[in-house]
This record gives C-alpha cells, structure tokens and sequence, in this order.
C-alpha cells in the first residue's frame, strides 16, 4: 500500500511514482494540492480516478499503462501542459480535449486510436503532437484546424 504520509507533504511540487505496481491511483495523492508534475508511468493502472483533484499539474506522465481512456479524467486540469500517455490502450480523444486550453505537446503513440478528433487541433497553445504507432485509418481535414496553427513544431501520425 501506498504510504499516506505522502499527502502531509504539502509543498510538494514533483512526484514520481513510476515502475512500480499500482493498479490505481493512492487516494492520498489528491490532497497534494501543490503538485505540478506528476509520474505514473509504467504502472499497472487501468483507471486515472481522482486525478481531477490535482488543480495545479502541468505535467503528466501515464506512459506504459492499461489505460482506455485518459481525456474525460484530465478534461479539468486546465493548467496541464505536458500530456504523455504512450504505450496504453486508448481508443478515442474525445471532445473533452477542447478544455485542455494550456496543453501544449501531447504524446499519445503507441496506442489504438482509429480516428483523429479534431478538436485536438484547436488548442490554441499546441506546439507538438504524436500520434504515431496507432491504428488511425481517417484522418481529420487539417484546413480549418492548422490554418493558424503554423507555429506547430512536430506532428508524427504515422
């Protein structure tokens, strides 16, 4: 079990929790109202539940898990920057995406998407985007999406 004493570290910016066992999320975890990097990768987990408690992240890692879905759990974290969810099981972005206004460079490969929502393509301060290592058979039409987006430095969906 995960050692409570964890949420009396209330200054806590950084955590890193990856390669290890977890098949959810501790449930002290949403009491580090501080935090703003944050690192399940290479877990177990299944679920993300209660992740929506940390306010202030920035900077999520959830590579290497059993995740389906990630979007609708995160939709809330508006300052969340950095999303990397590699090498899960996700299957959709759904249009939740649209509230994630601060995210910039999303890695979401090595999944099994089919389709490309393109509301991805809408967030203002989107920088990099990888897609790559999925089952994407349609692509969205980027001409309304990309026409202001010509800042974007790597996009891979290949």
């Amino acid at each position: 079990s995960f050692p409570d004493a964890i949420a009396d570290l209330e200054s806590l910016v950084e955590l890193r929790l990856n390669s290890n066992k977890l098949t959810k999320l501790p449930a002290c975890l949403k009491k580090l109202k501080n935090l703003s990097r944050l690192d399940l990768g290479n877990n177990n987990l299944e679920a993300i539940n209660g992740i929506d408690k940390l306010r202030k992240i920035q900077i999520l890692v959830l590579d290497g898990n059993k995740l389906s879905s990630v979007i609708r759990e995160i939709s809330n974290l508006i300052h969340l920057e950095i999303l990397s969810c590699n090498n899960n099981r996700i299957t959709d972005i759904p249009h939740d995406v649209r509230h994630l206004q601060s995210l910039s460079d999303v890695d979401i490969s090595n999944n099994r998407l089919k389709v490309l929502n393109p509301e991805v393509f809408k967030l203002p301060n989107l920088d990099a985007f990888n897609a790559s290592q999925n089952d994407i058979s349609k692509i969205p039409s980027f001409n309304v999406q990309l026409h202001h987006k010509k800042w974007i430095s790597m996009l891979d969906i290949s």
